[in-house]
């Protein structure tokens, strides 16, 4: 009888081994450099890590949810400083996730909860707040991240409208497009942005798991996802990042994975696992490249950040 039920038992494990997620177990082309970073609030901690930031001071900016402000690495993982604090006072932060630095050196940094966009100097020095909350032209609602172009501009995932908006540096609404939906050029909870070096526009659509492409005026591309466990698929997708060689790095929160991609959306590897060890992930979200080529990524759950080559 035991090997009666051993043989029903395999054959419906063989029956049904294509719904059984699969993941990396390796990191393939992509061994880990470095992990950094520990829970706590204390200088060089981190609660609840979020987005992730590359300035043209080669130095990482990394939003700190639960702590409320900036932290600030080097690209070894040195602690350097960090800026704000707990409150609504600008300047201060309150659930702080979309982070983007300017060729200029700014650093723009998103609130949903407060509504706002906050910009400082890549010392934390306050320089200007953007506060327009409500559903008209240049207003948004729940605004989680940013991203701007190779000419300056700042674009705004408008999450809570569904919508993606285009501001100039001094915040000035240039235009708007996207609505609620599932049809090319709608989303379900847009978020985070990134550009490809030729000046496209990548938008996590993040409710509706795939990746939307635009021009920089709004005019749909193309989009390429669906939701899913197996290579090319998302489950709740993340951070995106693309490198100087237009490959698209998408971070697969649920499926506690980085996945890579070619500009058209052909799949091409996926390294990663749900754990506790390093190089494994635990709810990560943001990620970032060097102008080497290194991907950063922000592992939330394990408060840490990791360096892959």
């Amino acid at each position: 009888m035991k090997k009666i039920a051993l043989y029903v038992l395999l054959t419906l494990l063989l029956s049904f081994w294509w719904v059984i997620p699969r993941f990396s177990q390796a990191n393939g082309n992509h061994p880990l450099l470095l992990s950094f970073g520990k829970p706590g609030s204390k200088q060089g901690e981190m609660a609840l890590p979020y987005g992730i930031a590359v300035g043209t001071d080669g130095l990482l900016y990394v939003t700190d949810l639960v702590n409320n402000r900036i932290d600030i690495f080097n690209q070894e993982g040195k602690f350097l400083r960090s800026f704000g604090r707990q409150g609504t006072k600008p300047g201060e932060f309150l659930g702080p996730e979309g982070i983007a630095c300017s060729t200029s050196g700014n650093v723009y940094v998103a609130e949903p909860e407060m509504n706002r966009i906050q910009i400082f100097s890549s010392h934390g020095k306050f320089l200007n707040v953007w506060n327009k909350m409500g559903s008209k032209p240049g207003e948004f609602y729940h605004p989680s991240q940013i991203a701007i172009s190779k000419n300056g501009m700042i674009y705004l995932a408008d999450t809570g409208n569904n919508r993606i908006e285009e501001f100039t540096p001094t915040g000035k609404f240039i235009r708007a497009f996207g609505k609620y939906g599932m049809n090319n050029g709608e989303f379900e909870h847009p978020t985070f942005l990134a550009f490809s070096p030729s000046g496209d526009l990548l938008v996590v659509d993040m409710e509706n798991d795939r990746i939307q492409i635009f021009s920089p005026n709004g005019t749909f591309i193309s989009s390429f996802g669906q939701i899913g466990f197996q290579s090319g698929d998302f489950n709740n997708p993340a951070g995106i990042t693309v490198n100087l060689n237009h490959k698209i790095y998408v971070v697969d929160s649920g499926n506690n994975r980085i996945e890579e991609f070619n500009l058209d959306g052909t799949f091409l590897s996926e390294w990663g696992k749900k754990g506790k060890e390093k190089g494994e992930f635990n709810n990560p979200t943001g990620i970032a490249v060097n102008s080497n080529g290194d991907v950063f990524v922000v592992n939330s759950g394990s408060d840490q950040i990791e360096k892959f080559k």
